[in-house]
């Protein structure tokens, strides 16, 4: 799996769109770096602020987060 967050980082170096920092926030999720993804998925936010989906994926990760931290 760390070869999806290879492509997805060279994706937000090519591209960099809002989308594209959502989807590397979902392989780090998904490879379980919750940090790296929450710092994405802001990055996300503040490039598309009107976008209703990041802030419910940050929600859905702060969970994750505080269970992890348990």
């Amino acid at each position: 799996m760390q070869q999806v967050v290879e492509l997805a980082q060279q994706l937000v170096k090519l591209r960099g769109t809002a989308a594209d920092h959502e989807l590397l926030a979902q392989a780090y999720a998904v490879n379980a770096d919750y940090i790296q993804a929450q710092r994405s998925l802001e990055e996300a936010m503040r490039l598309d602020p009107n976008n209703a989906l990041y802030p419910q994926a940050m929600q859905q990760l702060q969970q994750v987060l505080g269970r992890s931290n348990e």
